[in-house]
């Protein structure tokens, strides 16, 4: 006898004919009304969400933790930029000193 009966694929087999499959929509409501109202719906919900948004986006830039962390991100990136042209400068003297090492073999091989 199997681990599972068959009134289990019995009940399985009938659930699939009822409802075609368990991620397709109800057939019966493809075409109720609920649905052509769905687009106005979700444009209300999002002017709601905007403004709730605009509401909060000004509570946050008077927070003062947020406002302090904010400026230290604008100086963390004044030093990146900083740390960054350092870098260049300190390439281009290894570059210039690479070279004249190269010009003192070459003069060294002359002689």
């Amino acid at each position: 006898m199997p681990l599972f009966g068959s009134k289990s694929q019995d009940n399985t087999a009938q659930y699939e004919e009822n409802s075609g499959s368990r991620f397709s929509r109800n057939k019966r409501n493809s075409g109720s009304s609920s649905d052509s109202r769905s687009p106005n719906r979700s444009r209300s919900m999002m002017s709601r969400f905007r403004a709730s948004s605009a509401d909060s986006e000004t509570q946050l830039t008077k927070d003062p933790a947020i406002s302090a962390a904010r400026g230290k991100v604008t100086e963390a990136e004044k030093a990146e930029k900083a740390a960054d042209k350092a870098l260049e400068m300190a390439r281009g003297k290894v570059k210039e000193a690479r070279q004249h090492v190269k010009d003192l073999e070459v003069a060294a091989r002359e002689e």
